[in-house]
Order: structure tokens, then C-alpha cells, then sequence
């Protein structure tokens, strides 16, 4: 109970919080408000314009064909990358145990038991991850040096 307490206040102080410019402007159509926080925050006299308030009130639907012309490729760009990235995280996270044992940094599973395998795939993954940051934080620039200690760590002959 006590743990819903930090969601219940970031919640109340965020109804509390006013809306930023942009947002009153592009979706409230609010434009002279959005012109007065703007002018107050940047310490500017800032006046509206009726023709530029005309243009912004074209709307569009979220499923219309106007949406899919103007936003469609965008979207189709981050939803692919997002379900390529998710499925090499979640393979990895799959078949990363059977990749450590076909290398030979973590036995089989019948050989030890639960705790211990968790153990030793969090030391591995651990060495992974080390490896990956001493490489990246190196300071050297071409990416060959970069990844010379995770080639060294998987070479397998």
C-alpha cells in the first residue's frame, strides 16, 4: 500500500502542473494562451497571428488517409525498429545459456543445480557487459579496437 503512495503524488502534482506552450497552441488550439506563456518565459512580446491560427485547425483523423500520407512512413520506421530490437533482445535472452555452454563458459545444466546456474550465467553475462563498457569507454576511436575484447572473449577455434 505504502508503495502506490510515490505514483499517487507524482499523479496529483502532475494535474497540478500547467500545460506547456506547445501543447496549448498545437492541440488545445489555445493561441493566444500559448503565445502569453511564451512571451513570459522567454521574456519576449509575442503576438498572434489570426492566418497562422487558421492553418493549424486542419485536422486529420488518427486512422485517415491524411495521417498515413503525412505520418505513415515515420511510423512504419519506429515500429520496425522497435520489433527488430525486441527480437534481438528476447532471442539473445533465450539462447544466450546455449550460447555460453557451446563456448565453454558455463557447464550443463544437469551438472549443477538451479542457483548455481543462474550464478554462472549472471557471471558471464556480467563479463559480457564488462567487456562492452571497458571497450566503449577506452577513449580509442576506430571501432576495431573497440570490439577487439568481446572477438577475443567469443573466439572460439
Amino acid at each position: 500500500m505504502v508503495g502506490a503512495l510515490p505514483a499517487a503524488l507524482t499523479y496529483y502534482w502532475r494535474t497540478k502542473m500547467p500545460e506547456i506552450p506547445h501543447y496549448k497552441a498545437l492541440v488545445a488550439k489555445n493561441m493566444e494562451q500559448a503565445a502569453k506563456d511564451m512571451s513570459r518565459a522567454m521574456q519576449v512580446d509575442l503576438q498572434t497571428e489570426e492566418s497562422k491560427k487558421e492553418d493549424q485547425t486542419k485536422d486529420f483523423g488518427l486512422f485517415s488517409k491524411q495521417f498515413v500520407l503525412r505520418h505513415g512512413l515515420h511510423f512504419l520506421g519506429t515500429a520496425s525498429t522497435w520489433f527488430l530490437l525486441d527480437v534481438a533482445f528476447y532471442s539473445q535472452n533465450l539462447f544466450q545459456k546455449d550460447i555460453f555452454r557451446a563456448i565453454g563458459w558455463i557447464p550443463f545444466a544437469k551438472t549443477m543445480n538451479a542457483l548455481e546456474e543462474v550464478f554462472k550465467i549472471a557471471r558471464a553475462q556480467t563479463l559480457i557487459a564488462l567487456c562492452s563498457t571497458v571497450s566503449q569507454c577506452s577513449g580509442k576511436s576506430p571501432n576495431h579496437k573497440n570490439y577487439s575484447l568481446p572477438k577475443i572473449c567469443f573466439w572460439n577455434s
